[in-house]
């Protein structure tokens, strides 16, 4: 089992964006051009529905910023195609890699305010973990700088991320290989070359953390997020209950399963009885409550507290009635709510 990620454009602000000419959308949505064109190559522009087909995808949203303002945004398919749950510009999504550069400007706040220096040692800043020094840093040692841009010749590129039953290790261990993933270190000497890697980005998470001596996640809430009017991302993992509801599903589920018996919904796991039987009645309370329980999503930086998740507008308050659905044998009651959107 495991998560797509979509398409996401990052919403710079939200306050008093204009709708947005109806033939500009209509020309976009007309008119997807392939990602590579060969000179001389034929290749038409087809519809988004059509590209949305053709990739697979379930759902897409979409962001325009104009002059640093949110110009338009919608949204295109289903946030949940198994319940027919239509995405909307309120939907999450995973930004996986695309909240790498979020985290570069955390870091090039602190380069502005004086606390953080571009080409300093990496471990000068460090406090709860160092990065081994080997042959390669002899000369020359991994900086801010080399981890933002990728020439510290570091390794792991990327995470396959984690179970919510496997759990998630701490930072530190994802660092030393103690989780699904190799240890990063420096493989080959700093400042020579180009190599992406994820695993660098780890460094900067942990770094940026111990500098500033707050959890990462609301580091960068103070930081960046609020003040870019971005209440509607965030970067907590696994994602708040309160926002579990706006969150896209995955697909390809492969160790959960839902089964019906006796009128009721019952929620396995490898094979093994979830404590959760609803009625059937009540599948969409269910369904929007544990859509987010599959899986905790694969983490751009050591599937740790990586993976952010953003939306376009600002943060609805989803308010599901009724008992606790983790409580076996309890019929959940009432009715889930639409969300209310703040202006």
């Amino acid at each position: 089992m495991r998560f797509f990620l979509l398409m996401m454009c990052l919403a710079m602000t939200t306050a008093g964006f204009a709708a947005a000419s109806p033939d500009v959308v209509e020309s976009m949505e007309r008119s997807v051009r392939p990602t590579l064109v060969i000179r001389g190559e034929h290749r038409p522009p087809v519809s988004l529905a059509q590209r949305m087909e053709q990739l697979k995808v379930r759902a897409v949203s979409i962001a325009v910023v104009r002059d640093g303002k949110l110009a338009w945004a919608r949204a295109y398919g289903y946030a949940d195609r198994e319940w027919k749950i239509p995405a909307t510009p309120d939907t999450l999504f995973q930004a996986g890699s695309i909240s790498k550069p979020i985290t570069a400007l955390a870091a090039l706040r602190g380069v502005d305010a004086g606390t953080l220096d571009l080409d300093r040692n990496v471990n000068d800043y460090l406090k709860s973990w160092q990065l081994p020094d080997n042959e390669f840093t002899a000369v020359r040692k991994v900086t801010v700088r080399n981890i933002l841009n990728h020439t510290a010749g570091l390794t792991v590129w990327g995470f396959p991320g984690y179970t919510r039953a496997a759990g998630m290790p701490s930072i530190v261990d994802v660092l030393d290989g103690k989780g699904n993933t190799p240890p990063i270190r420096v493989w080959k000497q700093p400042d020579q070359s180009w190599r992406y890697s994820g695993g660098g980005y780890t460094i900067l998470q942990l770094l940026l953390s111990d500098q500033s001596g707050m959890p990462f996640p609301v580091l960068m809430r103070d930081t960046v997020l609020k003040l870019l009017g971005m209440n509607h991302s965030t970067y907590e993992q696994p994602l708040p209950r309160a926002l579990r509801a706006l969150a896209a599903a995955g697909y390809e589920t492969e160790d959960f399963d839902v089964a019906r018996k006796d009128g009721f919904l019952v929620m396995t796991y490898n094979g093994e009885k979830v404590s959760t039987l609803l009625p059937e009645s009540d599948r969409k309370v269910f369904r929007q409550r544990f859509r987010n329980a599959r899986r905790v999503p694969a983490g751009g930086q050591g599937g740790h507290d990586s993976y952010r998740w953003l939306g376009a507008r600002r943060p609805a308050q989803p308010r599901l009635s009724g008992s606790s659905s983790t409580v076996e044998r309890t019929p959940v009651t009432g009715e889930a709510k639409k969300p209310e959107i703040s202006p």
